[in-house]
């Protein structure tokens, strides 16, 4: 049984394992929608990763992220972010995420949601 709640979908077992799973849907589908892979030069694509993407997966993380700390929602995260720096260097690269991190000089996803964590508590 799912239950809605704003910005989080809890199951009965509190896994989060769905909330996750329609985050990263929405994600892709944004970002493919809007073109970073296909034609939208690196600074629009920054911006869209760093005003809408990144916001919104990290929208209600107080809530969520403790429940997914699991591998496969740690992986299904990583595919939204390594997405998103492709997009956002303007090529295909077959590098490690920590490389392209560093590359384009942005944090990863966790420590974005661990720096938000904080500041809240």
């Amino acid at each position: 049984m799912l239950v809605k709640y704003p910005g989080v979908v809890l199951d009965s077992q509190l896994t989060l394992r769905e909330h996750v799973d329609v985050k990263v849907r929405k994600v892709h589908n944004l970002l493919w929608a809007c073109g970073v892979m296909w034609g939208m030069r690196p600074r629009v694509a920054h911006w869209l990763y760093v005003s809408i993407i990144r916001p919104s997966i990290t929208f209600t993380c107080l809530v969520w992220w403790p429940g997914c700390q699991t591998a496969i929602a740690k992986k299904k995260l990583s595919t939204v972010q390594r997405l998103a720096y492709l997009g956002t260097m303007g090529a295909i690269c077959t590098n490690p995420t920590n490389a392209v991190e560093a590359l384009i000089c942005l944090p990863s996803l966790e420590l974005v949601v661990q720096s938000k964590m904080t500041t809240a508590v």
